[in-house]
């Protein structure tokens, strides 16, 4: 049970018994029980009405967005800045979710995003456009699909990374991300997945919206701001890894966010999957370089058992199809 499950009944409860006090002293004056009950079942009704959504909204989903500004302040917004907003949300959640998926080796599907991390719309209310999605559960297929994990596996594992991005907000500074969240987000790979959803659902100040805020359901709220999307935006341009070490790694390129300059390799020896992050003078290259080999070099962080997991390229050199250190794709 959520912390905002329990204040609403804890809440329900005190009217209810403030009701029950009132119509025992009603009867005891001689006052209609009507009369008594009138204004506590008007607060039942206003609490059902304006907080029970909200609170369904939360119990259900894996990822609560609240969107605040000047467009939000009234009951109708703009279908223009609802449709923006939900269109938005969604794309960012999708690439999370394959960001995901990606750091588990898996690349089955390409072109289609499959139904089990296509996020579906929990519910949203009005006031502030308040919106939760949440993921399905992994469907009965006709046939198997070539995972190194189970699906069941692969949602779990993004569900728990979605379910992590309020936390990102309470470890921004006045200029930068407090070395915390390296406690909190121990895999520096998914920690990094996580900071590139939270900077582009970060707000710019445009569309009328200019705070964002998460509604777990432990916590009432944690707000991204144009602020926040800067401090995070900074530092995913220049990752810092707590412990850095130099390497090189020989891999497959199987997937790429150019926008974030991310890609994943496939096949590292020992490794399995290594999320790279890129600078501007290797655009071209990695754009050219999905399902190729290449050898990749730079500092690199570790997980807690000492895999290495994040990479901050340096040097990014194409490997030819007979090159001996090349790895078996299939």
């Amino acid at each position: 049970m959520s912390s905002w499950t329990k204040s609403f009944r804890k809440n329900e409860a005190t009217i209810r018994g403030q009701m029950a006090a009132a119509v025992k002293l009603a009867l005891a004056a001689g006052i209609p029980v009507e009369e008594a009950m009138a204004p506590y079942l008007d607060m039942l009704r206003d609490s059902y009405e304006e907080d029970f959504p909200l609170v369904r909204v939360i119990d259900e989903s894996d990822l609560v967005t609240r969107f605040d500004g000047p467009e939000m302040g009234h009951d109708n917004p703009p279908a223009g800045t609802v449709a923006h907003v939900l269109g938005s949300l969604q794309d960012h959640v999708v690439k999370l979710a394959l960001s995901i998926a990606g750091l588990s080796g898996v690349d089955a599907w390409r072109g289609k995003t499959p139904d089990e991390l296509d996020p579906r719309l929990a519910g949203i209310t009005k006031g502030s456009i308040i919106v939760g999605i949440k993921f399905g559960e992994p469907a009965t297929r006709k046939g198997q699909l070539n995972l190194p994990i189970s699906m069941e596996e692969i949602v779990k594992s993004v569900r728990s990374a979605v379910r992590k991005l309020p936390i990102v907000p309470g470890y921004i500074d006045a200029d930068r991300i407090s070395e915390g969240l390296n406690e909190r987000l121990t895999d520096p790979a998914e920690r990094d997945a996580i900071l590139v959803a939270a900077s582009r659902i970060a707000p710019t100040g445009h569309h009328g919206i200019n705070e964002v805020n998460f509604l777990s359901q432990k916590k009432r709220s944690e707000r991204l701001t144009p602020h926040s999307r800067q401090i995070i935006k900074q530092a995913i341009a220049q990752p810092a890894a707590r412990v850095s070490r130099n390497g090189t790694f020989t891999g497959t390129v199987r997937s790429a966010d150019l926008d974030a300059r991310r890609f994943d390799i496939r096949n590292v020896s020992s490794v399995g999957s290594l999320r790279c992050v890129y600078d501007e003078k290797f655009d071209e290259l990695v754009r050219d370089s999905l399902d190729h080999a290449v050898r990749v070099t730079g500092f690199y962080e570790c997980d807690g058992q000492g895999k290495p997991r994040l990479l901050v390229a340096n040097e990014i050199v194409p490997i030819s199809a007979g090159h001996k250190d090349q790895p078996l794709p299939f």
